[in-house]
C-alpha cells in the first residue's frame, strides 16, 4: 500500500482537453503513458510509430505535456508497467473500479481510454469484459482488429503509406472498423470511400456510426508541417 501511495493514480479525469469533451452523459478516464520508447530502451508501448512517422509530432509534447513534471509522471507509469506488471495491473484494477463507482455516483456512463498516447495491446493483459464499462482506443496496429473484447472499441488510425494504407483500408472494411485520419487543411466529405465526421467535437469514438472516417485537425507540432493535407 505504501508503494501505491507513492505511485498515485494511473487513470485520470479532467487532464486532457479532448477527453473532457464527453457531454453530459459520459465521463472519460484516460491512461497517459510515454509513447514509443521515450521512457527508455525496453519500454516501448507503440508498434507502428516509426513507419507512421509520428514520433516527433506526438501529442506527448502538446498542451500540459510540455511540462516536464507531466512528462516525468508519464514516464514513471510506463516504467512501472514493465518493471512491475503485477503491481501495475493491481493499481489499474483499483482505479477502474474507483472510476466506475464515481461515475455511478454522478449518474453518468463511464468510458476508459487506456492508450491516450500509446498503442499497447491491453486486450492481451486486461480482462476488460469483467468490468461493466466501455473501453476504447485508437490504434495504428491493424492486427488488433476483429479480436478485441465486446466492450473494447478500436478505431484504426491510417497514415500515408502506399502499401500499408491499402492494407489498412481492406482490414478496416473486413472487420467493420472505422478509420481515423489527420488533415492539415480542408476536410473532404469522404476519404477513401468512408464518409467523414469530425473527431474533434468529442472523443466518444464507440458511438460513431459505421462506416466513418474520423477526421481530426492537426494538433501540436504537426500543425507546422504543411507538406501534406492527409498527414498521419
Amino acid at each position: 500500500m505504501k508503494k501505491y501511495k507513492k505511485q498515485g493514480h494511473l487513470l485520470q479525469l479532467g487532464t486532457n482537453t479532448k477527453l473532457n469533451k464527453s457531454g453530459d452523459e459520459w465521463l472519460i478516464a484516460g491512461l497517459s503513458l510515454a509513447p514509443s520508447d521515450i521512457a527508455g530502451k525496453g519500454y516501448r508501448v507503440c508498434t507502428h510509430e516509426h513507419v507512421a512517422g509520428c514520433v516527433q509530432t506526438c501529442l506527448f509534447y502538446a498542451g500540459r505535456g510540455a511540462m516536464k513534471s507531466v512528462q516525468q509522471a508519464r514516464i514513471k507509469r510506463t516504467k512501472l508497467l514493465f518493471d512491475d506488471p503485477v503491481l501495475f495491473m493491481h493499481l489499474l484494477d483499483i482505479d477502474i473500479n474507483t472510476m466506475i463507482k464515481y461515475a455511478d455516483r454522478k449518474k453518468k456512463q463511464l468510458a476508459i481510454r487506456l492508450n491516450v498516447l500509446s498503442d499497447y495491446r491491453w486486450e492481451n493483459y486486461l480482462d476488460m469484459e469483467s468490468y461493466p464499462t466501455q473501453f476504447y482506443d485508437y490504434t495504428k496496429d491493424d492486427r488488433r482488429l476483429g479480436n478485441q473484447p465486446n466492450n473494447y472499441h478500436l478505431t484504426l488510425s491510417v497514415f500515408p503509406h502506399d502499401h500499408l494504407l491499402k492494407s489498412y483500408l481492406s482490414t478496416a472494411k473486413k472487420t467493420y472498423t472505422n478509420i481515423a485520419a489527420v488533415f492539415m487543411n480542408d476536410i473532404p466529405a469522404t476519404f477513401e470511400g468512408f464518409p467523414t465526421i469530425s473527431g474533434d467535437d468529442n472523443d466518444l469514438r464507440f458511438l460513431d456510426p459505421y462506416p466513418s472516417c474520423i477526421a481530426l485537425k492537426a494538433k501540436g507540432l504537426l500543425r507546422h508541417n504543411n507538406q501534406l493535407n492527409f498527414a498521419i
